[in-house]
C-alpha cells in the first residue's frame, strides 16, 4: 500500500492540473505506468473508492497534455506513455465492470474524461487526436451494450467531427474511418 501511495502521489504531481509541463518533462511517466499496471492487475473486485481515485485523479488527467516532445517532429508528449496509460485504464475498468458512481460507471467516466481532453481546433494536435481515437476504439471494443448506450451520442458526435470538420487532418480522418474495420464497433 505504501508503494502504491508514493507512486500515486508522484503521478499526481506530474498531471497537467498540478504542474506545467516543460516539453519532454513527462517521459519518465511511462515507466511509472508500467509499474502501476502491475499494481492495478493485483486489485480485487469490486474496487474500493481509493482504487477508483486512480482513474479520476491520475489516469484521466494524464490524457490532458497537449504539448509536443519536439514541435518539428510533431510527436505529442502523450505518445511517450500512451500505450501504458491505455493498458492501465482498460485493466482498471475490467477489474470492476459493475461499479456505478453518481456519475455512472468507470467506463463512462473514462470515456467522458478522454473527450474532455480532446484538443480544440485552436490547439490543433493531430498526433494526439489519432492517439485518442485509438484509445476510444480500444475502449469501445471492450464495452458492454449498456455502457455503449450511455456514451453513444457523445461518441458519434466526436466521430462525426473527426471526419466532417474542415480543420481535420488526413491522419485523423483516416483513423476515424479505420475504426469501422473493428467488428465490435460496427455492431
Amino acid at each position: 500500500i505504501m508503494i502504491r501511495q508514493i507512486l500515486c502521489e508522484y503521478l499526481l504531481y506530474h498531471t497537467p492540473v498540478n504542474r506545467v509541463s516543460e516539453g519532454n518533462g513527462r517521459i519518465h511517466v511511462n515507466y511509472l505506468l508500467i509499474f502501476l499496471y502491475s499494481i492495478i492487475n493485483g486489485f480485487k473486485s469490486p474496487l474500493h473508492d481509493n482504487n477508483k481515485f486512480l482513474l479520476i485523479t491520475i489516469l484521466i488527467p494524464l490524457h490532458y497534455p497537449n504539448e509536443m516532445i519536439e514541435w518539428r517532429d510533431q510527436i505529442p508528449i502523450l505518445q511517450s506513455y500512451h500505450e501504458n496509460l491505455v493498458k492501465c485504464c482498460v485493466e482498471l475498468i475490467n477489474k470492476d465492470r459493475e461499479t456505478v458512481t453518481s456519475n455512472g460507471s468507470l467506463f463512462v467516466l473514462l470515456f467522458k474524461g478522454i473527450l474532455q481532453s480532446w484538443p480544440n481546433t485552436r490547439e490543433a494536435n493531430s498526433g494526439k487526436e489519432v492517439l485518442l481515437l485509438h484509445e476510444l476504439e480500444t475502449l469501445l471494443s471492450t464495452c458492454s451494450n449498456e455502457e455503449y448506450s450511455q456514451i453513444k451520442s457523445l461518441w458519434l458526435n466526436k466521430w462525426a467531427k473527426s471526419i466532417g470538420s474542415s480543420e481535420s487532418n488526413i491522419r485523423i480522418i483516416q483513423k476515424a474511418l479505420q475504426m469501422f474495420k473493428n467488428d465490435k464497433i460496427v455492431q
